[in-house]
């Protein structure tokens, strides 16, 4: 996403163009850099307790610590227990990009992006390396995530859109835009963004 991303800002900067602006305004900014509290989290996941939140046997998301997971979220420690160890077996097979939220402080969840599960390793070698300074004899293995960030965008008339490659490309663009100016110390703020935004 976040690759995807700067591509567009700096075709933005180099050609000019609005495209960037109207996909900033295209979606709520205040939604997206909110954080969120244990309890929306749970209705954003669809409830449960474990890092790796299923219903109905789908994963709907993960719910990370970075005490836990230092490398989070590219790097997720599986603890024993035959609910963690079959929840990320679960996202593994599923091959789908999940929303990820990291855990900020007390109460407070941010969204990270979306991530899908590319592999599962549970050889003594790997543990071992991605164990840090947890117990190896309390690990059952090490989950590697990618994040969503190769999508293809088709550039067609505006009466035939490729709505779900937009609405993706839309939210890494706002993501990017969003990070680039709170690094500068930066309040962004999308009512700005609607007045000040101009469209050709």
């Amino acid at each position: 996403m976040q690759a995807l991303a700067g591509r567009l800002f700096r075709g933005f900067v180099a050609t000019n163009s609005p495209f960037l602006a109207a996909l900033c305004l295209h979606y709520n900014l205040e939604y997206l850099l909110k954080t969120l509290t244990t309890d929306e989290l749970a209705k954003t996941l669809a409830g449960g307790d474990s890092f790796i939140r299923t219903k109905g046997g789908e994963v709907k998301g993960l719910a990370v610590t970075t005490d836990k997971n230092p490398e989070a979220p590219d790097v997720i420690i599986v603890g024993k227990g035959p609910r963690k160890i079959s929840n990320a077996k679960l996202f593994l097979e599923s091959g789908l990009f999940v929303p990820v939220y990291i855990k900020q402080a007390v109460n407070s969840w941010k969204y990270l992006g979306s991530y899908k599960a590319d592999s599962y390793l549970q050889d003594m070698e790997t543990i071992e390396k991605y164990r840090k300074d947890r117990q190896i004899e309390n690990i059952d293995g090490i989950l590697f995530l990618s994040e969503e960030d190769d999508v293809e965008i088709n550039v067609s008339s505006r009466n035939s859109p490729d709505v779900e490659a937009k609405k993706r490309t839309e939210i890494a663009a706002i993501n990017f835009v969003t990070e680039f100016y709170e690094n500068s110390n930066i309040s962004v703020q999308s009512d700005f963004l609607l007045k000040s935004a101009t469209f050709e």
